[in-house]
């Protein structure tokens, strides 16, 4: 699992969705904290990695995470740990 999550950061990083998108099953499904939005299939999950990285650039986030505890029998794990994203301040 900490490998699929290094993968899927260096993913980001290239900027590519349709490699992200082969993270995803098929029947993936989100709702985004965002806003309301949903987002059905790993179809449109990699629309909403092409449209992210469109408007905002590749790498803005790398997750690095400190514990990951999967749950086989559900195909999932949860993850603690920190985000790293660098920002930058322009002087206008």
């Amino acid at each position: 699992m900490c490998a699929a999550r290094r993968w899927y950061n260096d993913a980001i990083a290239r900027g590519d969705a349709e490699g992200i998108q082969h993270q995803f099953a098929p029947g993936y499904h989100a709702i985004l904290g965002r806003s309301s939005e949903h987002i059905e299939g790993d179809s449109a999950a990699r629309m909403d990695w092409r449209d992210e990285f469109r408007t905002n650039g590749t790498g803005s986030c790398t997750r690095i995470p400190v514990t990951v505890i999967g749950n086989p029998a559900w195909g999932l794990a949860h993850e603690r740990g920190t985000w790293r994203m660098p920002v930058t301040f322009s002087s206008r």
